[in-house]
């Protein structure tokens, strides 16, 4: 079985989503303040009824300067500063928020709670889902939506005890506990996803060292013995090639940029065969394999070589 063209091609990139294209397109890296500014502007004009139109207004001016404000010193400040600055902005911002729900909620009934309701949940699902925030920024983003939910639960628990409404008075108070525990369960959540992911990352650092100090190795040994490696991609698109194995099959080292389909050509068809299948049986065994294989260098000198094969496996145990 030799290496046909389309076994050469490199694998086609993974498919991003709608939304990560689009947000490109527009030269838009961090989505979230535009999110911000959309939703307050839908708020803004939801709430006026309420509010006033006048009171509206003002209050989305204010997001937008906190948010054009929070711009400007994200790409302005650094170090300590930036670390101070940017809490303080996100506080106030997700705390404008907070208080207009809040004061939807406890000042009127019927489709103004509704909106109210919605505000809180959206800015508590914003910093509790889509942001990956660190400890410390988490919990000033999350106790505003955390505490004004609360306080309208429980104003609707003592007004309803004080109005003998036992039943609903129960229903609030476990409303608000409901809210506690969705807080602490999804952060407990995201910990977890963090660790892992850390995890992840410290093994991939980890085996990029070793295979690092691999190549090293192995380019002393090639210097010492008079041998050459190359490494293939998952894919067999793509090799890396050792200056021992540019001088074994007769390449010129800095002027040719060989291929793998340039080496293999350099083999009969049955020792290029032979090569084919021993690499396709290690990326399916994940074990090493060894032959002879005769070959004819650049300059019409015949040779034969014991070849080896070692493969490269990742933490999930697929060969890279």
């Amino acid at each position: 079985m030799s290496i046909q063209s389309d076994d050469l091609k490199p694998s086609p990139p993974a498919p991003r989503s709608l939304g990560s294209t689009f947000m490109d397109r527009l030269g838009i890296r961090n989505p979230t303040p535009s999110i911000q500014l959309a939703f307050a502007l839908v708020v803004a004009i939801a709430a006026s009824p309420y509010l006033t139109l006048a009171g509206a207004l003002v209050w989305f001016c204010w997001i937008v300067l906190l948010l054009v404000v929070d711009g400007v010193l994200s790409r302005t400040l650094t170090g300590r500063p930036r670390v101070v600055a940017k809490p303080v902005f996100e506080f106030l911002l997700v705390s404008s928020f907070c208080l207009l729900g809040l004061r939807l909620l406890i000042g009127f009934d019927g489709p103004a709670q509704t909106l109210g309701m919605a505000t809180i949940a959206f800015m508590l699902a914003l910093k509790l889902v889509v942001e990956t925030l660190p400890p410390g920024r988490f919990w000033i983003n999350v106790i505003p939506p955390t505490l004004s939910a609360s306080a309208f639960e429980l104003s609707k628990a003592i007004k309803n005890a004080q109005g003998g409404q036992t039943d609903l008075m129960v229903t609030n108070l476990g409303t608000l506990v409901l809210i506690i525990l969705i807080v602490l369960i999804v952060r407990a959540a995201i910990i977890r996803r963090r660790t892992g992911w850390n995890r992840v990352n410290s093994e991939i650092r980890a085996n990029a060292l070793r295979a690092r100090e691999a190549h090293k190795i192995a380019l002393l040994a090639e210097q010492l013995a008079g041998t050459g490696h190359f490494r293939l991609s998952d894919n067999l698109a793509t090799a890396d090639f050792s200056d021992g194995m540019y001088a074994i099959h007769g390449f010129d080292h800095g002027v040719e940029k060989p291929g793998v389909q340039d080496l293999f050509n350099l083999y009969n068809e049955s020792d290029r065969e032979k090569l084919t299948r021993l690499i396709h049986e290690t990326v399916r065994t994940c074990k090493p394999n060894r032959a002879e294989a005769r070959f004819r260098r650049r300059d019409g000198r015949e040779r034969i070589i014991l070849c080896q094969t070692s493969p490269e496996v990742s933490p999930t145990g697929q060969v890279t």
